[in-house]
């Protein structure tokens, strides 16, 4: 049980690292409709609004939302195993597991409820 132990404390960087994920594209999401916001008078939408896609701030998001989809996975398997090996653990990663909650909530809250608004972006 004492290498299961160490084994999760050796890997509690790694869970805290992979929660950073989601926010950080959360941010990048919130500064690319902000710019389009900024430029265009009111928050863009998919069709009649031109895209922004042509910096790097597309793709910085583009990249971390592929690296969302794949982190989120791992990172979720890593919390349920960090729970049952050292619950400790998880105490001491709790902003990281605060940040990955609210950038996963904020995708799938900007998913649903602003559909153009994420196309737009995304497209």
């Amino acid at each position: 049980m004492t290498t299961l132990v160490s084994f999760a404390h050796r890997l509690a960087p790694l869970h805290r690292v992979l929660g950073w994920v989601p926010f950080a594209w959360l941010l990048a999401f919130g500064v690319q409709v902000g710019r389009g916001a900024w430029q265009f008078g009111h928050l863009p939408r998919y069709g009649p609004d031109p895209d922004l896609t042509t910096g790097w701030l597309f793709w910085a998001e583009f990249s971390l939302l592929l690296m969302g989809v794949l982190t989120v996975p791992v990172w979720g398997l890593l919390t349920v195993f960090l729970l049952g090996a050292a619950p400790g653990v998880l105490r001491r990663n709790t902003v990281s597991v605060g940040l990955c909650l609210l950038g996963l909530g904020g995708y799938v809250g900007v998913r649903l409820w602003q559909p153009d608004l994420f196309a737009w972006v995304m497209d």
